[in-house]
């Protein structure tokens, strides 16, 4: 019965070495893994169940796209000083812990950062270059659902189905 128990508790012991190093590795991301923003940009609601073909075919075209799309937004992101990113940083923890979402969080962010004119064009056009590729990449996710699937998506903001 001794040896049974002394078995149990040097499983049990092993088991408890073992699992707060499982858990570090889950938390962590893969090197190369989106990350941030970029990944949302491969996101669909949680209503949309993917088969395994279409998570595949998610899969692909991350790490088709993915690449572009964090360079465009690193590009975007060097147009500010490091003092602008660390407001940035610290108005975006601000709005999350306040519940600030859409326009309102935007105008907190932008009153952060006080951009220069120069600034305010290039933070412009990179803007329109990374919603130009956000939405190639919503266009080529969208080809592969299901007319059902399709159905879930939510209707992008402001603009209106054709009658």
């Amino acid at each position: 019965m001794s040896k049974l128990l002394s078995g149990v508790v040097a499983f049990g012991l092993v088991c408890a070495l073992a699992v707060p190093g499982v858990a570090q590795e889950k938390g962590k991301k893969k090197k190369g893994e989106l990350q941030g923003p970029a990944a949302q940009a491969f996101q669909l609601p949680k209503e949309i169940e993917l088969t395994a073909e279409q998570q595949e075919k998610v899969a692909a075209l991350k790490k088709e796209l993915g690449p572009g799309l964090q360079a465009l937004m690193k590009k975007q992101s060097d147009i500010l000083t490091a003092e602008q990113k660390a407001a940035r940083k610290e108005v975006g923890a601000k709005n999350k812990a306040d519940g600030l979402k859409g326009k309102d969080a935007k105008a907190a962010v932008d009153a952060a950062l006080k951009l220069t004119e120069a600034q305010k064009k290039e933070w412009d056009a990179a803007q329109k270059e990374v919603a130009a590729y956000q939405g190639k990449i919503k266009e080529k996710l969208h080809s592969f659902l299901t007319d059902d699937q399709k159905a879930k998506l939510k209707p992008a903001k402001g603009k209106k189905k054709a009658k």
